[in-house]
């Protein structure tokens, strides 16, 4: 009897198999961590923002003109510029209520969408959830735990 060299067509057709099972599963997983990441910028970028906000409305209880004002760096990677999209002044003596958005590009999945942070008035913290901060339309899968 001859000794076998190599493989097998069946054996490499298992191994080819097995390779694409796993892809399937490892390349959806891979591109929502990819997202998470994108996400992770802006949030990350609104952190360096939110202490000079939150001191420049204690001291002069009004809105800023710009946040580019306020910070130097306000644009990433993945993430366009930081804007102060709405400041509502507040009633009964409250803070007014901030909105920052940052827009992306680069991924189609998350252009259309915007990460937004909000500054509730009544007990001023920052809100970037759907219930409180309605700009946000970044599905809710690539937000950090704390938005959720």
């Amino acid at each position: 009897m001859k000794k076998q060299l190599g493989f097998t067509l069946i054996e490499l057709m298992i191994v080819v198999a097995i390779i694409g099972i796993l892809a399937a599963v490892a390349i959806p997983a891979y591109t929502d961590y990819m997202k998470r990441g994108k996400v992770s910028e802006a949030v990350q970028l609104t952190a360096g923002v939110k202490m000079p906000i939150e001191e420049y409305l204690s001291s002069k209880n009004e809105c800023p003109a710009a946040v580019t004002a306020l910070t130097n760096k306000t644009g990433g990677k993945y993430t366009t510029n930081l804007l102060l999209a709405t400041c509502e002044p507040g009633a009964d003596g409250k803070g007014p209520k901030v909105v920052l958005t940052i827009n992306f590009y680069g991924d189609a999945a998350l252009e259309p969408a915007m990460y937004a942070l909000c500054l509730n008035p009544d007990d001023k913290k920052w809100y970037c959830d759907a219930a409180n901060c309605a700009e946000n339309t970044v599905d809710t899968k690539y937000l950090p735990a704390t938005c959720k």
